[in-house]
């Protein structure tokens, strides 16, 4: 099984153990060159306009650029898992997996990456900006799409090649995972499935809700992981946080999981019906 997911904006500089095994570098490092060139031209202005976002956004955003260099090493970059530490980080918490389970990670987890194309968990990436649907206009065309082209795709078919993965479940955004063109995994013969996450109110309404569908999709890849899941039907088994699979409210490959609403934190307390603290299946 491979499993894709997104990379996140919210990151996470602190100190790590710079002696851990098993560190990897990117692997497109003249597409990374040539993309952190272009996006160092820019003045926060330009950031500003270009991502949507505040003075002070943009300004660290061009600080990052102005810092960036290659090769990265443990001394001036970090494991991409580790940087990353949005919602779906916070549910795969690689931190905590087995030395184990980090190695197999590292072939079954990919992370979709404006900047790096792709990513294996730990890979080394500086701190870094740039979301796959920003709208940066380099020599080969007008986004960022137009720019890794059949490149993201092509390198994922050949991943399931070598990992004999049955499918891809992707966990990722629909804004990075159009740069993995589902079409084109198609025609190369991947089977791509995508849970959906739900969550059921007390009225019976189903919502979804995108920090607990952000939380899920991590839980789920680290999971995958750690029972080392390769029968797709085997996802269904999926229960981590109270998620139980919808065969009714499923389709295709599209295929949905609800639970109930984990009710509103209590002060100084979360809520245990919103645990999604991974656990190996027995």
């Amino acid at each position: 099984m491979l499993c894709v997911i997104s990379p996140a904006k919210r990151l996470n500089v602190k100190e790590w153990d710079r002696d851990m095994a098993g560190l990897s570098t990117p692997d497109w490092t003249k597409d990374i060159t040539e993309l952190s060139d272009i996006a160092r031209k820019l003045d926060v202005a330009d950031y500003e306009k270009l991502m949507h976002i505040s003075e002070n956004q943009a300004a660290k955003v061009s600080a990052y650029y102005d810092d960036f260099s290659l090769p990265h090493t443990p001394d001036n970059a970090k494991p991409a898992s580790l940087m990353f530490s949005g919602d779906t980080y916070l549910g795969l918490d690689a931190p905590t997996l087995s030395p184990k389970d980090l190695t197999y990670a590292q072939d079954h987890v990919m992370i979709i990456s404006g900047l790096y194309g792709k990513l294996r968990p730990f890979d080394l990436v500086r701190p870094f900006r740039l979301d796959m649907g920003t709208k940066l206009q380099t020599p080969r065309g007008k986004n960022l799409y137009e720019f890794w082209g059949d490149k993201i795709s092509d390198a994922f078919t050949q991943q399931m090649k070598d990992t004999k993965s049955k499918a891809l479940v992707n966990l990722a955004s629909i804004e990075y995972f159009k740069a993995a063109k589902g079409d084109k995994l198609a025609q190369n013969g991947v089977r791509v499935i995508t849970p959906n996450f739900k969550e059921i109110r007390d009225n019976g309404d189903i919502k979804t809700m995108s920090m607990f569908v952000k939380r899920a999709r991590g839980s789920m890849a680290r999971w995958i992981v750690e029972n080392r899941i390769t029968n797709p039907e085997d996802l269904k088994d999926f229960n981590v946080g109270g998620y139980t699979f919808q065969p009714g409210a499923s389709e295709g490959d599209d295929w949905s999981f609800a639970r109930p609403q984990p009710p509103k934190k209590t002060k100084g307390k979360a809520a245990s019906a919103d645990d999604q603290t991974p656990r190996r299946r027995k």
